[in-house]
């Protein structure tokens, strides 16, 4: 399959099935992080352990629940330093 139908097979699911999901997107400054890292940018020590602390807790775990607590863990982790 090409990978631009492929693309917008996904973008017909998620429109389907999370209505929302570009404004989910949108708020977690995923598509700004994309363009920045297109540019150049690269990840602080601070924004690689928070990555991989995300990664670790929605391991098997529904992403709703990650967002529950999302705010609380950068106080927890001290800023994620």
């Amino acid at each position: 399959m090409h990978l631009l139908k492929l693309w917008e097979n996904i973008e017909s699911r998620l429109d389907s099935e999370l209505p929302a999901w570009r404004t989910r997107i949108a708020a977690l400054g995923q598509v700004q992080a994309v363009r920045d890292r297109k540019r150049g940018k690269s990840w602080t020590d601070e924004e690689v352990f928070e990555a991989l602390l995300l990664a670790v807790l929605s391991s098997d775990t529904d992403w709703s629940k990650i967002e529950a607590i999302r705010p609380d863990l950068e106080k927890l982790f001290s800023g994620f330093s």
